[in-house]
């Protein structure tokens, strides 16, 4: 299902994207 590859890759990028933020602000 294209749908849940979709969110499945925006819930990866979010995930990695908070963690870089995360190093940063720390």
């Amino acid at each position: 299902m294209v749908f849940a590859w979709l969110w499945n890759r925006r819930e990866k990028s979010l995930r990695t994207f908070g963690k870089q933020q995360r190093t940063v602000i720390t």
